[in-house]
């Protein structure tokens, strides 16, 4: 992606807001910005037994442009990965300190634009309870399909759903 490609919103702040491709620099931003979340909340241990380990993360930076970071005067606010291979938003989260303040949805929009130069739907899952689902649903997204609730031998928390988008109309 060329720097014409990125774009600045710079509504109701005092900084602009910058998404830019993630550099190998931002790998522990990105970290410490996703084990600090309240909703969908998981700690390293559990992101590694996902798969989801700083070597992959930077494995993705360098070998494919899907990985953005939201930036104000310097500060790294949140990020966004997206897989062109399952036409998935594969994450976005933002500090919770700076949530509600347009870095979410302008990393939903990178990603969205970048999966629909290839993808006529795509998707992605959270819980239909969390502010991220209101987020999505604000933005065109629509629930597809509500997931088995498991427990994973835990008490069942809230329910996941699968949301879609339809590339709009040219």
């Amino acid at each position: 992606m060329s720097a014409g490609n990125s774009w600045v919103l710079e509504r109701q702040r005092p900084q602009a807001l910058q998404i830019r491709l993630a550099i190998p620099a931002d790998v522990a931003r990105i970290f410490a910005i996703r084990t600090a979340v309240c909703e969908n909340h998981l700690s390293m241990q559990q992101l590694a037994k996902l798969g989801i380990t700083e070597q992959a993360v930077l494995e993705l930076i360098h070998t494919q442009d899907c990985t953005w970071v939201a930036e104000a005067a310097g500060c790294v606010l949140g990020f966004a990965i997206a897989d062109h291979a399952e036409a998935c938003v594969f994450a976005l989260f933002v500090k919770p300190q700076h949530e509600g303040q347009g870095a979410g949805s302008a990393l939903l929009h990178q990603a969205e634009q970048s999966l629909f130069q290839t993808q006529a739907h795509i998707w992605l899952e959270t819980s239909i309870d969390s502010r991220a689902a209101q987020l999505y649903q604000r933005r065109g997204w629509q629930i597809e399909t509500l997931l088995p609730i498991s427990t994973e031998g835990r008490s069942a928390g809230p329910q996941d759903a699968v949301f879609v988008k339809h590339r709009p109309a040219a």
